[in-house]
């Protein structure tokens, strides 16, 4: 959802490429394309046509309101002091 946010209308191709380059991490279609379809069915995304043979995916507000949310969460984890001590002490 973060790479569709940042990509704005990307293709499912798009989403692949850039978490290839970003992740190191190769993701097979098998794996990528029901993942999306899956966002789709709980709203977080849409997908629609952008020619005869690509799909984009977009996210919807409910899908912003997740990221927000799941944001605040990890702050709030940051924020407990022995989290945030164990992350600033060197290594």
């Amino acid at each position: 959802m973060y790479i569709i946010l940042d990509a704005g209308k990307p293709s499912g191709q798009e989403v692949n490429s850039i978490i290839n380059e970003e992740y190191k991490n190769e993701v097979n279609h098998g794996r990528l394309y029901p993942n999306l379809d899956d966002l789709v069915e709980m709203g977080l995304i849409i997908k629609g046509d952008k020619d005869d043979r690509t799909n984009y995916y977009q996210i919807t507000q409910k899908g912003k309101d997740k990221i927000v949310k799941r944001h605040h969460w990890t702050n709030e984890r940051i924020d407990n002091t022995s989290v945030r001590d164990d992350l600033m002490s060197p290594v």
